[in-house]
């Protein structure tokens, strides 16, 4: 029985002890800055998991977003805006896009878009608590696991990210096609 399904079982142990680690690396992330012995009781006491660790994911991503929350608001804001592009994207961004993503403010007016208007990427991925990061082969920025992606799919300031990416999105295409004169792209006759 054990060698007909080896893949199956080779599968399903490795996604457990991914989660098994993801979870205990989590768990640390929420006690490490406890201040007192108490608050660290309680933080310790909210780790009680389910069946399947459901209960401590979602507890472990609520205190993640806590810790962005009780950044200064430039952080939080920088922070949220990585989550909405990383959770919404059709595909994960790769750091370029993000950081060009990150650059255009909506209500701005159209203009360029240079190095000085990119955030740095270790300062982007520092004040996602965690949950952010970039394959290091191919520049993807992602959640750190599926279930971050769950959790922050289910909140409410992430399902209303669209109408915001797509501002930006618009903008982002006007700046480009303000980079060239498209009357003279069109006009057969110029060189």
């Amino acid at each position: 029985m054990l060698r007909d399904n080896r893949h199956t079982v080779k599968e399903e142990i490795v996604k457990t002890i991914q989660r098994m680690f993801l979870l205990a690396r989590l768990h640390f992330k929420l006690v490490e800055n406890k201040t007192t012995p108490k608050k660290l009781k309680t933080a310790l006491e909210r780790l009680s998991t389910g069946e399947d660790g459901e209960i401590a994911y979602n507890v472990a991503y609520t205190e993640a977003i806590e810790r962005i929350d009780s950044q200064n608001p430039d952080f939080k804001n920088l922070a949220r805006r990585v989550l909405i592009w990383v959770v919404r994207a059709e595909r994960p961004p790769n750091q370029l896009e993000l950081q060009h993503a990150l650059a255009i403010e909506p209500e701005a007016s159209l203009g360029t878009i240079d190095d000085d208007d990119l955030t740095d990427i270790n300062d982007t991925i520092s004040v996602g608590a965690s949950l952010v990061t970039v394959d290091e082969d191919t520049r993807i920025v992602r959640l750190i696991h599926y279930t971050a992606h769950e959790y922050l799919d289910r909140q409410e300031w992430t399902r209303e990210g669209h109408t915001g990416l797509a501002e930006i999105c618009i903008s982002y295409l006007s700046i480009e096609m303000n980079k060239t004169d498209p009357l003279q792209a069109a006009d057969p006759d110029s060189d």
